[in-house]
């Protein structure tokens, strides 16, 4: 009976010891719209992290130190995403936060720069990068970015002259609107009208017959896949004839699911496109669909690449060390999914974009800036 007692004595201080010794890991919270409006992007910058961490992790971490993915629900909704962006900091103790769409990301801000957390942002609004945060990176192209290749494309390639603007009422709509009014202005081009709608609006009668009436030969529309496919079907359905060119937040959600036949011959700007051939998109997909039985779409992609630049900023610091990694990030030169990734002082770090035109249903790449 001695003998045992001295092997389970032994054995219960072994336990001790390895878990006094037991490295913790580095923790990085998500604060995504899992349900609600924007629920399939939140949805996609879940999957492409856990993609991101999980090849990590396999790989043994730093020094055997792995990370940690800690997602909560914000539904689509700044206050929400405010509070638990606040309980992932707070209360579990994250070393970087993730949020996704411009309203969020905005509400969000103020609390990781006065937390000093690094904090990576999918939304697009140019509002973001104007905050003065010097925690913020942002892989996915800014909204001035986007709406310069956009208008650039508009004007040279399809000889737009008299465009019309329809754009939600949100910072992301915003944004857009003024991104692409000031590139038109580079051009000596005003936009012939510019409407707006609220966030859930339905009907989009009265903004686009105003477009149909005001001689208009072309449309940006700066929405969400689900108000977007809705103006699309509209727009068909009231005779309005002239090209469409879609935001990219058209295409982060079922977008081609909801607006069916009359998507065809419009145009979108993404930059990520699983069908681009380019041999690491290809592969990225493969692995991605072969994962989680769906293929990805642009959230997934600017996840993937958010957490890469944060695992391969982790690695050059040697470990979970705020000022060292985001001085790396912003040093960093950065081959991603969603295209080159070089960061201004801002923390602006996406410069890339593409130009999709859906034919004959489905949507083909016409113009890439790369």
């Amino acid at each position: 009976m001695k003998k045992t007692l001295l092997n389970i004595i032994a054995l219960i201080c072994g336990v001790i010891s390895i878990n006094a010794y037991a490295i913790d890991p580095i923790k990085i919270g998500l604060a995504l719209p899992m349900t609600g409006p924007g629920s399939m992007m939140g949805r996609d910058m879940r999957d492409g992290a856990t993609l991101a961490v999980e090849k990590f992790n396999s790989a043994g971490g730093i020094k055997g130190q792995t990370i940690e993915l800690i997602i909560m629900d914000e539904k689509n909704q700044p206050a929400t995403a405010l509070n638990v962006s606040n309980k992932l900091i707070y209360q579990d103790k994250v070393f970087a936060l993730g949020t996704t769409y411009s309203p969020s990301s905005i509400a969000v801000l103020p609390l990781t720069k006065e937390t000093q957390t690094p904090h990576f942002v999918a939304g697009v609004a140019q509002k973001i990068i104007e905050m003065d945060n010097p925690w913020l990176y942002r892989a996915t192209p800014s909204d001035s970015i986007l709406g310069a290749h956009y208008v650039t494309f508009a004007t040279k390639k399809l000889n737009l002259k008299k465009i019309a603007i329809l754009s939600e009422s949100t910072d992301y709509g915003k944004g857009g609107r003024a991104d692409l009014i000031a590139k038109m202005k580079e051009y000596n081009i005003e936009p012939v009208l510019v409407e707006s709608y609220n966030q859930g609006d339905k009907d989009f009668a009265a903004q686009l017959n105003k477009i149909k009436n005001s001689g208009a030969d072309g449309l940006f529309i700066w929405s969400l896949y689900v108000e977007g496919a809705q103006i699309v079907r509209q727009a068909k359905q009231l005779g309005l004839n002239i090209p469409i060119l879609g935001g990219s937040g058209v295409l982060q959600g079922a977008f081609f699911d909801l607006a069916g036949n009359d998507a065809e011959g419009m145009y979108l700007e993404t930059y990520f496109f699983s069908k681009n051939p380019a041999p690491h998109i290809q592969a990225f997909v493969k692995e991605y669909t072969e994962r989680f039985k769906y293929e990805p779409q642009a959230g997934a992609g600017i996840s993937y690449d958010s957490i890469n630049m944060l695992i391969d900023a982790l690695k050059k610091a040697g470990g979970p060390d705020k000022e060292r990694v985001m001085k790396e990030i912003k040093a960093a030169k950065y081959k991603g999914v969603i295209g080159a990734q070089e960061c201004d002082k801002v923390g602006q770090c996406g410069r890339s974009a593409l130009i999709l035109q859906v034919k004959n249903g489905t949507p083909v790449v016409v113009w890439a800036s790369e």
